[in-house]
């Protein structure tokens, strides 16, 4: 009887999940098109591009991405205990990164791309957000979240292809999720340092002009790894298993 009394007390957490969600789900996803209240849009129009991060750590669950004034901002899931499949509710308390994606224009298309997704999130906290995800036609997956103002969200597990912005083109670090060595790559330049930042800001590894970085020391989670080049900084999310 106490075992019995134990496993449903196992299942009755804050987190309310007794089944594991679809596990494809954690990776990061690109956006490719947004639909707020009808309007779409589109990063290639703004020449931004916003993505989130879903982790799964051992059982806690994850979502981060970036707003104008943070360049990663998380927040703890919770899954449907009746659809962990296809449901899941951002939770309130975000912890962010506070470094300016935008340069503190408040009305630039920046602002916009990356204010408008954001906000699909912000302004659906603790409602459900429903998701499906697919293969396309090119083998790649596709992402599709619908929150309960019917505003959508589609991303894919591969960026646009037409992306050519710093961000993308000149941060090229794998693997991710990373193990031991966490490797640089496609940096037209070898006159560039590589800094990896807990999620409060705190620097905990950095190197000059090294192809790889050691990340063995540091504990299972979600980093920031920032690459400078000719004083640009430019952020990625990477995950450490």
């Amino acid at each position: 009887m106490k075992k019995f009394l134990l496993l449903i007390a196992l299942c009755i957490p804050w987190q309310l999940f007794c089944q594991d969600p679809d596990p494809e789900l954690f990776r990061l996803w690109y956006l490719h098109e947004l639909t707020v209240s009808g309007e779409v849009f589109l990063p290639t129009d703004y020449g931004f591009y916003p993505d989130i991060t879903l982790t799964d750590f051992s059982g806690f669950y994850e979502i981060g991405f970036a707003d104008p004034l943070n360049v990663l901002c998380t927040s703890g899931l919770v899954f449907s205990e009746t659809q962990p499949e296809q449901i899941f509710e951002v939770l309130e308390g975000t912890l962010c990164f506070p470094d300016q994606t935008c340069n503190g224009n408040p009305t630039g298309p920046c602002t916009t791309m990356y204010g408008t997704h954001s906000n699909f999130y912000y302004d659906t906290v603790k409602l459900p957000l429903t998701y499906e995800i697919t293969p396309t036609q090119n083998d790649i997956l596709s992402l599709t979240v619908t929150n309960n103002n019917g505003d959508i969200a589609y991303y894919e597990s591969e960026p646009i292809l037409a992306i050519e912005d710093f961000n993308t083109t000149a941060l090229n670090v794998y693997p991710n999720p990373a193990s031991d060595q966490l490797f640089v790559g496609d940096l037209s330049t070898p006159a560039y340092a590589i800094s990896i930042f807990s999620l409060e800001g705190k620097l905990l590894l950095a190197s000059k002009n090294a192809q790889k970085i050691d990340m063995a020391s540091l504990p299972s989670g979600l980093y920031l790894v920032q690459i400078v080049v000719d004083g640009k900084a430019s952020f990625k999310k990477v995950i450490k298993n």
